[in-house]
């Protein structure tokens, strides 16, 4: 049975239109993030070491970490999704140096309490797009 001139702009016209139907941008909306930043304070003094920022959304079940310089800042380096967050600060191990080459200083005396999500008592609540600063202090 020959092919008709019909039958093949039929089906150029069927490939063509289902290419097209694929391109229309109809995927997932975007991904809703927010920036979580601040600085830790011990007894409002900066640590002095790094320090690690956790945080965790039990009902989400995400979350993070940021890690502070000596000064105390951090900032996530990853974007984080909007919602209300449990943190935990704990002192940073220090990485294991080469013969020679001294360590980073630890940072020391953060109260116990705050090492636990479930102690701590800190809370981030982060919105879509940039938010303000958070300061911890802790103190005994």
């Amino acid at each position: 049975m020959p092919v008709t001139r019909t039958f093949k702009l039929a089906t150029a016209l069927l490939c063509v239109g289902s290419l097209a139907a694929g391109c229309g941008g109809s995927g997932p909306p975007p991904i809703a993030i927010g920036t979580l930043s601040g600085k830790v304070l011990l007894s409002g003094q900066a640590p002095g070491g790094e320090c690690q920022v956790n945080f965790f959304d039990s009902v989400k079940g995400a979350g993070g970490l940021a890690l502070t310089g000596a000064d105390g800042t951090f900032t996530a380096s990853l974007p984080v999704t909007p919602s209300g967050y449990k943190v935990s600060i704990t002192a940073k191990e220090p990485e294991p140096t080469e013969p020679g080459v001294p360590r980073p200083k630890t940072v020391s005396g953060i109260p116990p309490k705050f090492r636990s999500m479930d102690t701590s008592g800190l809370t981030a609540m982060v919105k879509e797009g940039p938010n303000d600063p958070i300061t911890y202090d802790l103190t005994k």
